[in-house]
């Protein structure tokens, strides 16, 4: 008779697990010990499909941190709606927490935020908003002493918790006069259009004039911040600091730097406007000319002679024109002297300006063939010496330094500088003019102006990141022009 054995295996046997009954299997046996055939029978079980429950997803949502029946609710929900940019979430937002904060006195914030998951703590998602995002801020110190500030941020993709939306904030320290408010009020349309200007989707402009021409009379100073994280736009900084002795802007993108800052109150910057826009021109003409050598990225050169001009003009005019304590300081010398001895230094405030650049340039046929990088300094400085009244030695002093590296494929081909098949060409440039006034005893006695210029260019041949020939070329030269 046949031998039935059962086997058993041992299964994972989970929560609501269902166990089937056992199955017979028949075997052919190697054969019994008398010598016939046998057959074996083994029964097993088959393992039970494994069920686990169903994971709880968090609840998200959509939550406003306050009621939002206002119409600044409204404008920012319209904004989202919108789309994702920074340029739609932004639009006219900041000229209406202004506007509404001229017209009541009183702070104000709203948070729109998505994606918020309600089993956590509402008031942390809200705050931690800010965190990764792209963030505007602008304060404002009155004659009085009070700081007024609006802050704007939006995260347009969730951070680590997921969330994502708009926040914004405007507050003072204490209550701000009537006039203050309306100072204040006047400010929205220029703040909307510098903003407009910042975040615009194909890059940014500066479009500063109506911010550089705050009122000063009620306002001692003004700073405007923006800061973008990667991905959001070719934007990463933006610094604006307008104050009573100094204006100071600095600009960072994707592709380079702009720094620029002005003395408001220095001796001889007080020209009149046509003299200062030629002044501006001819600076700006210099520019051009040091990017073009320099191969610098197009966009940071417009960017920074944006920046010089209207730095140079609308904030320098409204320094001088509004700020109780900023003034040219007056030369001893008797008015017609004063004039010849303003016409003949340079109008503007003395400054110091920079840009630096990465830039790439394909050929025809959309392929690499240059990378370079550029690094330009432009400064002016004025001293003014007066012994006694009829006596006078002014120095204005210009200088410009250019330093930029150049990598370019043979023969407009394709540049891979990991091979170090190339050429390089390395720029090192100066340029140094001194203006020097002298007047003695109420008469102009001596003008001049100095100019010492170098320039350097070294080529390289590189073949396999080894120089296989290389050339220098450098260049000096020095003249002096008599003024009078």
């Amino acid at each position: 008779m046949s031998a039935i054995t059962p086997v058993f295996s041992s299964p994972l046997v989970a929560p609501s697990a269902v166990l089937r009954p056992p199955l017979a299997q028949a075997e052919p046996a190697q054969g019994s010990e008398d010598g016939r055939a046998s057959t074996r029978v083994s029964l097993s079980v088959a393992s039970a499909p494994v069920v686990y429950p169903k994971p709880s997803l968090p609840q998200r949502s959509t939550e406003w941190a306050a009621r939002s029946d206002d119409s600044l609710s409204r404008q920012i929900e319209s904004n989202v709606q919108a789309g994702s940019s920074l340029a739609q979430r932004f639009k006219g937002l900041g000229g209406a927490l202004l506007t509404q904060f001229a017209r009541t006195g009183e702070d104000y914030a709203q948070t729109l935020a998505f994606n918020v998951d309600r089993r956590q703590g509402l008031d942390a998602q809200l705050q931690g908003l800010r965190e990764g995002a792209a963030e505007v801020t602008l304060q404002l110190k009155t004659r009085a002493g009070q700081s007024v500030e609006l802050r704007m941020s939006s995260r347009g993709s969730g951070g680590a918790d997921g969330v994502f939306g708009l926040q914004v904030q405007m507050s003072s320290q204490g209550p701000l006069g009537s006039s203050e408010r309306q100072a204040l009020g006047r400010l929205a349309e220029g703040l909307d259009k510098a903003l407009a200007g910042l975040v615009q989707d194909g890059g940014p402009e500066l479009a500063l004039q109506d911010v550089l021409g705050f009122d000063r009379s009620q306002f001692a100073s003004l700073r405007l911040e923006m800061k973008v994280p990667p991905g959001e736009g070719p934007q990463r900084s933006f610094s604006l600091q307008l104050g009573e002795r100094e204006n100071r802007l600095a600009l960072k993108t994707e592709n380079g730097e702009v720094n620029l800052r002005l003395d408001n109150a220095g001796t001889l910057a007080n020209a009149a406007p046509a003299q200062r826009q030629a002044a501006i021109a001819r600076q700006l003409r210099a520019v051009d000319e040091a990017g073009a050598r320099g191969h610098a990225d197009d966009a940071t050169v417009a960017l920074f002679k944006s920046a010089f001009a209207q730095m140079h003009g609308a904030a320098l005019e409204s320094a001088q024109a509004n700020a109780p304590g900023v003034r040219a300081a007056p030369l001893h010398l008797a008015p017609a002297l004063a004039a010849r001895t303003q016409e003949l230094v340079s109008g503007l405030a003395d400054f110091e300006a920079s840009f630096s650049s990465d830039a790439s340039r394909l050929n025809d046929d959309g392929v690499l063939t240059e990378k370079s990088h550029t690094d330009y300094r432009l400064s002016q400085k004025t001293e003014v010496v007066q012994r006694r009244p009829g006596d006078v030695r002014v120095q204005q002093v210009l200088d410009m330094q250019l330093k930029a590296t150049l990598m370019q494929a043979r023969n407009g081909g394709m540049l891979i500088p990991s091979e170090g098949n190339y050429d390089v060409t390395q720029i090192d440039d100066r340029q140094t003019q001194r203006t020097t006034i002298e007047a003695v005893a109420g008469e102009l006695v001596r003008a001049a102006r100095d100019t010492e210029r170098q320039q350097h260019t070294l080529w390289k041949r590189l073949e396999q990141h080894r120089a296989v020939e290389q050339r220098s070329t450098p260049d000096q030269q020095r003249f002096v022009e008599l003024l009078i």
